[in-house]
């Protein structure tokens, strides 16, 4: 059962206008999430911040045309149709 200010509360969000209501309900989602965020990984609750590497694992040499990067659609083109 909520307690008495609970229920008061909820009186008065009855009395608020639909626009109101919905305004509230996503200031509360926010603060829910925010809150749930917090509870698993505190140390980046406010700026959701993903530490996380990117390795390019080079080509080996000789594995691809020397002009892949500058008309590397044409190559791609021409691969997929079969043309040298």
């Amino acid at each position: 059962m909520p307690s008495l200010e609970v229920r008061e509360f909820a009186e008065k969000i009855n009395q608020l206008s639909l626009e109101d209501k919905q305004w509230l309900l996503q200031e509360l989602m926010q603060q829910i999430t925010i809150s749930n965020d917090s509870d698993i990984n505190p140390s980046n609750s406010l700026t959701n911040d993903v530490k996380k590497t990117f390795n390019i694992t080079p080509a080996v040499p000789g594995s691809g045309y020397t002009d892949t990067t500058i008309s590397h659609d044409q190559i791609l083109a021409n691969t997929l149709l079969g043309e040298p």
